[in-house]
C-alpha cells in the first residue's frame, strides 16, 4: 500500500487517537505548538538567560549582500508518519491512517526576546489507510492456479 499524504483538515471538535490516547483536535494542535515552543525556548535560553553562542552563530548567518535575512527552522516528523485514528464530527466510525507534521519556526536573531518564538507555524498531513481491493485476493488465487498449471505441464 502506498501512503498518499494530504493536508489534514479537521474541525476543532474532531478527535484524534494515538495508541488509545484520545485528544480533541484543537487540544492536539495546542499541545504540538506548546511542545515546539518549549523546545525552542530551552534551545536558546539556559537558566540564566540567552545562550549567546547559539544566537551568535545564527546572527553570523543573517547578514548577506541582500541585507539581513530571516532564518527559519523546518522540523519534520518522519516521512512514514505516525499511526493514528481520527473520529470526525458526525462520522460513525474511526478513520485509520498515518499523520505527519512540518513545523516552521522563525529564529530570533535581531533581539533575544522569547516572544518571537510564539509564531510557530505547522501543517499536519494525513494518509488514510486504503484497504486493498477485494479483487486483489481473487487475482492472487487465479495467478496461483495459473502458476500451478504451468508447473505441472
Amino acid at each position: 500500500m502506498i501512503d498518499k499524504f494530504e493536508l489534514l483538515e479537521c474541525n476543532d471538535e474532531d478527535v484524534i487517537s494515538f495508541d488509545d490516547e484520545l485528544s480533541k483536535f484543537s487540544d492536539f494542535k495546542t499541545d504540538i505548538n506548546h511542545i515546539l515552543l518549549k523546545k525552542m525556548q530551552s534551545f536558546f535560553h539556559n537558566g540564566d538567560g540567552c545562550n549567546n553562542s547559539i544566537t551568535e552563530r545564527f546572527q553570523q548567518l543573517s547578514p548577506t549582500s541582500f541585507g539581513n535575512c530571516n532564518i527559519t527552522l523546518n522540523l519534520s516528523s518522519p516521512r512514514d508518519g505516525e499511526a493514528c485514528e481520527i473520529l470526525r464530527l458526525g462520522s460513525h466510525k474511526w478513520q485509520k491512517g498515518k499523520l505527519r507534521f512540518n513545523a516552521f519556526i522563525p529564529i530570533p536573531i535581531a533581539n533575544h526576546q522569547q516572544s518571537q518564538h510564539s509564531n510557530i507555524e505547522f501543517t499536519l498531513e494525513f494518509a488514510p489507510n486504503i484497504p486493498e481491493s477485494p479483487l486483489d485476493d481473487l487475482r492472487q488465487i487465479i495467478n496461483n492456479q495459473n502458476n500451478e498449471k504451468n508447473t505441472t505441464n
